[in-house]
């Protein structure tokens, strides 16, 4: 499905013009679908057409950056660059044309691939002493491996704070709008920011390029008409919801009514003179349960009450122009927050709600920020989280309530998508709605992040498992845990946006890991041997009983 959309921007004027509802209730857990099976499918389409990294156009409404001559210690794009002859150990366009030489492929044995690659060594705090505490949103890694963590609460306080390859702060960039979702373009180092409806473009070194209103902030008319019937709809309908709501806890009260009443006669049916130890203890426990039950009723009793309270202020009465006017700016910051952003080639793709309804979208924007559509939808997400990243391979989202990773062409037909639950395993995702997000490595490959474990995994670019990764300490719950991977693979970092803090993991060294495979693989022996034991007895009695009957005589 392809809109091209030159609607209305939400604003101010669009306030009147569109009246719009937020999902009353849990709209996250209401996105939720049903899991993809647990399979790798690749589903032929055409080609995606691969995009040149270098000598791209420039955003119309830039000059083109300075030709100058690169020198050690500050190195921009430049012909030097292109040409090769850059002196910059650091120069982006080096760094983004280095390989692995190693051919990667999955780990040979079970105990090898479960045996984390890397662990954790070190922890990058976005609130540093001597800095204004502020709150960490996203981050993402540059060319040269800075990590830059995005920051702020609004759009007065935006900010990126810079910390090197080693994970030590260096300084900050001040940003116009909070910093919602945060990557960088893998051709040249520029850096694409969302925030507060705006899309914004830096340099490497923190200089504002460009600041735009995002096309995906904006609907057509025929969006807005089904958007106000939506919320007219949703608004006329709370009255019959909270009825139903309300008889709900009409049944509770009454079961507890009844099993209250069921005690006090199994208590009168006691004999009181007894005063043997089990009768008194009978009564105890009688009494006891009595008292529980009445109030847990009391208290079903009290919140039947407020749904009293609110039917009552509704009414039958039609939707007030103030709810609508609330609902409408509910709505438009749900829509216009950004999940996550990438970009490839001359587009930039943004993941976030969809006009309508409670599911997600990627939009596919030029990177002018002139114009944009959206390229895929009905995709399910969780606690407002949708990651999506692109490459020269395709468009790939971390779907986290069908459990699974896809990758769509640049046309939006989907290639390939792999996945599944498992409470327990490797080779599935587990706890709440995972993968929560995705990153590339070496080679393409893609690695992915799980929520609530702190799991990182590496797979194929068709979703083969390779490695397990590591799990980076982090407080547990449904929420963004964005990964970056250095361009050699052997640093690895990770959000845990409850403590402001990135994780950093190294690569564990080779003999140390080597002694840590071993010693899975003996612990995987040892739970087996039992098993073995046990064929080798009945494969022993199957040849005892076969040369048994060749010694009966024939007849």
């Amino acid at each position: 499905m392809s809109h091209q959309h030159k609607g209305l921007l939400f604003g101010a004027a669009s306030l009147a013009a569109i009246a719009c509802l937020a999902p009353f209730g849990q709209a996250e857990e209401a996105a939720k679908a049903e899991p993809a099976k647990p399979a790798v499918r690749v589903q032929a389409v055409p080609a995606i057409p691969l995009m040149k990294a270098t000598k791209l156009a420039e955003p119309r409404g830039l000059q083109p950056a300075a030709q100058v001559a690169c020198t050690d210690g500050e190195c921009p794009t430049c012909e030097a660059c292109e040409a090769g002859t850059c002196t910059d150990a650091n120069c982006p366009a080096k760094l983004a044309a280095q390989t692995v030489s190693v051919e990667l492929s999955a780990a040979g044995s079970d105990a090898e691939l479960g045996t984390p690659t890397h662990h954790q060594t070190k922890i990058l705090k976005a609130n540093q002493e001597g800095l204004e505490s502020t709150k960490l949103n996203c981050f993402c890694m540059t060319l040269d491996g800075r990590v830059l963590a995005g920051c702020g609460t609004d759009e007065s306080n935006g900010e990126i704070r810079v910390f090197d390859s080693n994970g030590d702060y260096v300084e900050s960039w001040k940003t116009p709008v909070m910093v919602e979702a945060i990557n960088v373009r893998a051709s040249d180092g520029q850096v694409f920011v969302a925030g507060n409806g705006k899309l914004v473009m830096l340099d490497d070194a923190g200089n504002v390029k460009l600041e735009k209103q995002s096309p995906h902030a904006s609907v057509s008319e025929e969006q807005a008409a089904k958007m106000r019937e939506a919320v007219i709809a949703q608004l006329t309908q709370r009255v019959e919801m909270y009825k139903q709501q309300a008889k709900i806890y009409d049944q509770q009260i009454d079961t507890y009514t009844e099993k209250v009443k069921e005690l006090k006669a199994k208590l009168e049916a006691q004999d009181e003179d007894a005063e043997d130890e089990d009768a008194e203890r009978v009564r105890k426990m009688l009494t006891q349960q009595i008292t529980q039950f009445e109030r847990v009723k009391t208290s079903l009793e009290k919140t039947r009450e407020l749904w009293d309270q609110r039917i009552e202020q509704l009414g039958d009465a039609e939707p007030s122009d103030e709810d609508i006017q609330n609902q409408i700016k509910s709505q438009i910051a749900r829509k216009l927050a950004v999940a996550s952003i990438s970009a490839v080639g001359d587009k930039v793709y943004v993941a976030c709600s969809e006009s309508v309804g409670y599911g997600y979208c990627v939009w596919a924007i030029s990177d002018d920020f002139e114009s944009g559509e959206e390229l895929v939808g009905d995709l399910r997400g969780c606690c407002g989280q949708m990651d999506v990243q692109a490459n020269a391979q395709g468009i790939y989202v971390a779907e986290n309530s069908r459990d699974r990773v896809i990758c769509y062409g640049f046309d939006g037909e989907e290639v390939v998508y792999w996945g599944h639950a498992a409470r327990d395993g490797i080779r599935g995702f587990g706890s709440c709605c995972n993968p929560m997000n995705v990153a590339f490595g070496p080679q393409d490959t893609v690695y992915t992040a799980e929520s609530g474990t702190g799991r990182i995994k590496q797979y194929s670019s068709k979703g083969e498992l390779l490695q397990v990764v590591g799990s980076a300490d982090l407080v547990p719950g449904c929420k963004k845990v964005s990964i970056g991977v250095s361009h050699d693979g052997n640093r690895v970092f990770m959000l845990d946006i409850t403590r402001d803090h990135i994780v950093m993991m190294d690569r564990i060294p080779a003999d140390e890991r080597a002694a840590m495979v071993a010693q899975a693989a003996a612990a995987e022996k040892a739970a087996n041997e039992p098993e073995e034991d046990e064929a080798k007895n009945t494969q022993a009695s199957t040849t005892a009983i076969q040369v048994l009957r060749a010694l009966v005589p024939a007849n």
